[in-house]
């Protein structure tokens, strides 16, 4: 009978977490760019104050202002925020489309948070559109310039240059990890009629392994929650389990997130505090997600 009754509770407690709202442990208003580092419990950001932009950090564990840096941030907007292994901050910077379109490509600093000193390291003097997102694989910063249409830019900060992504014009990122220093990759060409393609681990090298597993591109957004899906991997080599997990940090939308962010499902998935607040993803680690609406920043706390 003792067991029934605690068998109960438990089932009680689990359905009491799963109606609870997920509060953001913290909330930063008048803020840009935003970025969480890895392995720490720490966020890099762009606050305005006084309408002058400044490089902030954040303890996600005190819930407070870390350190806040003097050092005169660039004039163009901060688009992006990279943390790489050489121990900077690597800042892309765009400029204004004066035919209204999607803004340009600036600008790559440096941003050293020990000595306070920023840095410029690559000027783009080319009409280039600016990468969706950026990411770092160890000491190459890794713009993601779109799935399907474009491969994306790789700077060496070693060599402070670009260098070809692949000689394959097939082949496309689907996203990029510190995981082992890889990119997981997809060609064009095997692109299947259900929306879906093999996705395959490429060192930095170059070097690629054999079919790891399926990528699924396919999103269905409905109020009846057993048809709702969003884009996913499917592992089907266990050696390669850890590419699920790196898919969720890589700056795509973690699967419950991204439903629960959707409007018009907020009745079913009425999960997270600011929901329609919210409008994009900006950073997740194992531990913490950035979502981001116009200028104020939700950190939310999440389990592993």
């Amino acid at each position: 009978m003792k067991k029934i009754q605690l068998l109960l509770f438990i089932l009680f407690c689990s359905t009491l977490l799963k109606a609870q709202k997920i509060e953001p442990i913290l909330c930063v208003e008048n803020c840009g760019a935003a970025v969480l580092i890895n392995n720490e419990p720490i966020m890099a950001l762009v606050e305005y104050r006084d309408e002058k932009p400044k490089m902030t950090f954040f303890n996600l564990k005190k819930k407070k202002v870390m350190q806040r840096f003097n050092c005169i941030l660039p004039e163009n907007k901060i688009a992006h925020i990279i943390p790489c292994d050489d121990g900077m901050l690597y800042l892309i910077t765009q400029k204004e489309n004066n035919e209204q379109g999607p803004p340009f490509f600036d600008a790559i600093y440096g941003f050293n948070y020990k000595t306070d000193q920023l840095k410029l390291y690559y000027k783009e003097e080319a009409e280039v559109y600016l990468p969706r997102s950026a990411n770092a694989v160890h000491t190459k910063l890794v713009l993601y310039r779109g799935t399907f249409s474009k491969q994306p830019l790789i700077f060496n900060t070693e060599t402070l240059a670009f260098e070809p992504f692949s000689d394959d014009e097939s082949l496309r990122m689907l996203f990029s990890t510190d995981d082992g220093d890889k990119y997981i990759v997809f060609k064009t060409t095997e692109y299947r009629a259900d929306d879906t393609v093999p996705v395959y681990v490429m060192k930095k090298d170059g070097t690629m392994s054999e079919t790891v597993g399926i990528y699924d591109s396919r999103m269905t957004l409905s109020t009846n929650e057993e048809e709702n899906r969003l884009p996913g991997v499917t592992i089907t080599n266990p050696q390669y389990n850890w590419v699920i997990q790196a898919f969720n940090c890589s700056g795509l939308p973690l699967s419950g997130f991204g439903i629960a962010t959707r409007p018009g499902l907020a009745k079913i998935y009425n999960q997270f505090a600011n929901l329609y607040d919210i409008s994009e993803l900006t950073s997740a680690t194992g531990s913490f997600v950035i979502a981001k609406a116009k200028t104020t920043l939700f950190v939310y706390a999440i389990q592993k």
